[in-house]
């Protein structure tokens, strides 16, 4: 389950001024950083269930539909109308809200399998998720490398 915290700036009255730098750096990483941990944990169970003794779909079914919610969380969380992202990310925050509103689809299906057969069919979604992540990373002062920013996000108290 997605527990980031998000942190909002507001103005008085109903206008809302756009996120600093800063601020929409911990806002991404918030967003994004339990789903890549969910993501981390899953894709070794698919790795292992595309092997030639895979007989173990429960636990892929149970991780897949673990990382469609974390998922699912992140790109609602990067949709909040309460968050206003500065100019220069905003179209890359919607690529990649976009994509993951899609994997979080498409995990859906592979936590839906019957058998290992059908669940070693599951394949990630094409997009312009790592592309537009990179960006947002270089323009909010984030490190490139997605496991060093989450790990220092977390040791933060993220």
């Amino acid at each position: 389950m997605f527990s980031g915290i998000f942190t909002v700036v507001v103005l008085s009255g109903c206008s809302q001024q756009s996120m600093s730098d800063q601020l929409a750096g911990e806002n991404y990483l918030a967003a994004v950083c339990p789903a890549n941990q969910a993501t981390g944990e899953l894709d070794p169970l698919l790795s292992e269930l595309r092997g030639e003794n895979a007989q173990d779909l429960a636990r892929v079914i149970k991780a897949a539909a673990a990382t469609r919610d974390s998922i699912q969380a992140a790109a609602a969380a990067l949709d909040s109308e309460s968050l206003v992202w500065p100019v220069d990310v905003n179209s890359d925050v919607q690529i990649v809200r976009d994509g993951l509103f899609s994997q979080a689809a498409a995990l859906q299906s592979l936590s839906a399998s019957d058998s290992v057969a059908q669940a070693k069919q599951f394949r990630w979604p094409i997009d312009e998720i790592g592309e537009a992540s990179q960006r947002l990373r270089s323009r909010l002062g984030l490190s490139s490398d997605t496991n060093e920013g989450c790990d220092a996000w977390l040791l933060s108290d993220g």
